[in-house]
């Protein structure tokens, strides 16, 4: 590809680092900016193309925030010594930009682009339940494969027809937070470290 460049990120990165009571009590804020445009992706092609029809290209550009906070406490009793450390995590991407000759490298249909949605957007059919009856599988809209007992998806747009373009975005892979928490206990000559980890609010 002639016209391929670069892929190109800008960021910035803005912190608070605190502490209390001789550093007992510490921890840290940060908030980021991150913007990437160019992304290189692998677009597909028709298979009576052959290999020459895999080609680099420069896609989307994507917006990126998030903030990280982090707190910890530790002290000290003789030989005893104790910390307790949690941090939580929050970003959100969306696409900003989507060239025409790189739509297809993405999920979407023709009437709904990934533009304005997550890189990690699922795509799909928006099930509403499954049918129980004959009486239902007759009244609902053309659909390849009703039957009884099979899940039944929603006519988005009221065509009467199940097709490609009854898909909506449905989910994404990217969490709501993360979080941990880190506990540390020593005693003279031993130690022992606990670390726990989590992920909330990921739509599948």
């Amino acid at each position: 590809n002639p016209d391929l460049k670069w892929e190109t990120t800008t960021g910035t990165n803005t912190g608070l680092d605190f502490g209390f009571f001789n550093q007992k009590l510490s921890g840290s804020i940060d908030y980021y900016v991150k913007n990437t445009r160019d992304i290189l992706v692998l677009s597909p092609y028709a298979a009576v193309i052959g290999d020459g029809g895999s080609q680099w290209k420069n896609g989307a550009s994507v917006h990126t925030s998030g903030i990280d906070f982090m707190l910890e406490y530790q002290n000290n009793v003789g030989d005893l010594g104790y910390s307790v450390a949690a941090n939580i995590s929050h970003y959100k991407s969306e696409i900003t930009r989507l060239p025409p000759e790189v739509v297809n490298a993405y999920p979407g249909n023709s009437e709904k682009t990934i533009l304005g949605h997550s890189p990690n957007a699922y795509f799909g059919y928006i099930a509403d339940g499954i049918f129980a009856t004959q009486q239902e599988v007759n009244d609902h809209a053309v659909q390849p494969g009703k039957a009884i007992g099979r899940l039944r998806y929603s006519d988005l747009n009221g065509d009467g027809v199940v097709d490609d373009l009854d898909q909506d975005y449905i989910g994404s892979a990217d969490p709501d937070f993360i979080y941990g928490v880190n506990i540390g206990v020593s005693y003279k000559h031993f130690d022992l470290s606990l670390f726990f980890q989590g992920v909330q609010g990921i739509n599948l």
